[in-house]
């Protein structure tokens, strides 16, 4: 009769089999082949419009290491290629089946670019959760859903040793509905932020219109740039939350819309349509190449509707440093805020719209009068599509009662 000390000892024999035999036929027991990684990433970058040619590669654990690569764009037959010798990691790789991986991070080595006395330095640039599909060419979705998240920074333009152009940070994160993997893939939401821009004219030849500039304040700016976007892949619907520039001491330019009709069925004819342009060399056949590009625009111009948009400029100084500079020489700023009025509703008049003018006029002279901010927005009575609204802008009157247009100034 079996002890109990041999019970248990066959137990876990038994269990340590078990694990064994289990993780034998799990796909983490077979070897990732970084070669068949690395043509996947380089078929996925083709669906994106770039010739990438990633170095030798190695694997080290779940790292898949890089020698280097080069790439130009392929829609550009002219566009120089970009050599990067330094290795690029991806890390936490995993095959998740069908020839797709996951990729917990890459990091590219620091990009520095130069063409005559002009660089472009970039440094720490990490992509994050990337989605390697196995089919070729990748379809919508599959590019829709390769990315969760990308960082850089900073990023430095510069000339003739000089830096004229910085950015501290550049971010993106996307998320997904119900989530990345999923078949279903029902939405994306992402938000993009240009962060520490510093803009530096003082460095830059002296110009004869520096002392303009400089009247404007133009010449040393930071500021920086935002934007969040929502698709619905189920049904179309792509609102821009906010896509705004903010200028310390200057002023902010925001934007907000919503559109209907970008469904994946036109981002697959868009993709297909771009392929086929890229085909074609705008050197050696402009006319076509130009058809061609009339044609995709048309195309997603007859299928894309406006659901709603607005435009918004706060100020934060700069409109009265630009009347003073226009009024220079010319009699007294007040004098030229009149003389603007005067204009805007000589050209109010010239359309030969009454209800513009009437929309227009007032808020136009209260922002003369004390700039601090300005607004258009349209909220139609339905989606119209931007081929109904050249058709409408024939008839400013119908244009304006479909439209529901507002202006307003200072609110």
């Amino acid at each position: 009769m079996p002890t109990p000390n041999a019970i248990v000892f066959r137990s876990i024999r038994a269990g340590l089999f078990a694990a064994i035999a289990v993780l034998a036929t799990s796909p983490a027991a077979f070897a990732l082949d970084p070669e068949a990684f690395v043509s996947r990433m380089e078929a996925l970058l083709t669906s994106y419009g770039l010739a990438v040619d990633l170095g030798p590669a190695t694997l080290k654990g779940d790292k898949v290491r890089v020698e280097g690569f080069t790439g130009r764009i392929l829609s550009d037959p002219e566009s120089k290629t970009l050599t990067v010798s330094m290795p690029v990691t991806f890390s936490a790789v995993q095959e998740v089946g069908g020839g797709s991986y996951h990729v917990g991070e890459m990091l590219l080595p620091d990009v520095a670019y130069a063409d005559g006395d002009t660089r472009i330095n970039v440094g720490k640039i990490r992509f994050t959760d990337l989605i390697v599909p196995g089919g070729t060419p990748a379809s919508p979705v599959d590019l829709v859903r390769s990315m969760g998240g990308f960082s850089a920074g900073p990023m430095v333009f510069s000339t003739a040793g000089a830096e004229v152009i910085r950015v501290d940070t550049i971010t993106s994160a996307n998320s997904f509905q119900p989530e990345q993997s999923a078949p279903d893939l029902q939405s994306v939401g992402s938000t993009f932020t240009l962060a520490g821009l510093h803009v530096d004219l003082t460095t830059l030849p002296r110009g004869e219109g520096d002392a303009i500039v400089q009247a404007l304040g133009l010449m040393q700016l930071d500021g920086q740039f935002t934007e969040t976007v929502d698709w619905a892949l189920t049904n179309g619907d792509l609102s821009v939350s906010e896509f705004a520039l903010d200028i310390a001491n200057q002023g902010r330019l925001e934007m907000n819309f919503a559109l209907s009709g970008y469904t994946l069925s036109l981002l697959n004819s868009i993709y297909q349509a771009s392929e086929q342009l890229n085909a074609i060399n705008p050197e050696t056949d402009p006319d076509k190449h130009a058809a061609a590009q009339q044609a995709l625009g048309m195309s997603i111009l007859a299928q894309l509707s406006v659901k709603s948009f607005a435009l918004r400029y706060e100020d934060h100084s700069f409109a009265n440093k630009l009347l003073n500079v226009m009024a220079a020489g010319k009699g007294t700023t007040e004098d030229m805020r009149q003389g603007l009025k005067t204009m805007a509703q000589e050209w109010l008049t010239g359309l030969n719209s009454p209800e513009i003018s009437r929309l227009a006029s007032g808020p136009i002279s209260s922002f003369l009068d004390n700039p601090q901010s300005f607004s258009v927005s349209v909220a139609p009575t339905r989606p119209l599509s931007f081929i109904e609204l050249v058709g409408l802008a024939q008839v400013p009157g119908l244009l304006l009662q479909n439209l529901q247009l507002q202006i307003t100034a200072n609110d």
